[in-house]
């Protein structure tokens, strides 16, 4: 935890000596979005995402769209929080946004998973199992209590999502 606030302060630091801090925050979003994607097999590069899609290869816009949703997604979020709380109704909303026009949209777009997923060429060689599809819905609704109980005095950064 001290290692993270030290971190942020240094960050914070950082902030301060960037002439547009909005323009740093964009390309940091931009390179999240690209490597973020690649779990999904997606490989659009830093360059290849700041172009316009008639600047894009026709083999590659599916790609590129993927992380162009992303893009939205993360910026839409931020400008919802001014004036929302975290809630699964709000992931669930940059779900959808995710998922608009590219590979997989018609699958529960906006919705908690109904199915078994994994990371991994196999449920069996899985690298990573999350919980099972019936238990989401609750451990989501945890999960928001959670950032929500004034209760609780932890750390902004273990409330984190």
């Amino acid at each position: 935890m001290s290692d993270a606030d030290r971190v942020l302060g240094e960050l914070n630091a950082f902030s301060q000596l960037v002439p547009d801090v909005d323009f740093f925050i964009q390309l940091y979003i931009t390179k999240e979005a690209t490597q973020s994607s690649r779990i999904e097999g997606t490989r659009t590069n830093m360059e290849e995402a700041l172009l316009e899609a008639q600047d894009i290869e026709p083999e590659k816009r599916d790609d590129w769209q993927e992380v162009r949703n992303d893009i939205q997604a993360i910026n839409s979020v931020i400008e919802q929080l001014k004036v929302l709380p975290l809630s699964n109704r709000l992931l669930k909303e940059t779900h959808r946004t995710l998922m608009q026009g590219v590979r997989g949209e018609h699958k529960q777009s906006g919705e908690f998973r109904s199915s078994q997923n994994w990371i991994g060429v196999s449920l069996q060689n899985a690298v990573f199992i999350p919980p099972h599809q019936d238990e989401v819905p609750e451990l989501m609704s945890d999960l928001e209590k959670f950032l929500h109980n004034e209760t609780l005095h932890v750390p902004h950064l273990i409330k984190l999502p």
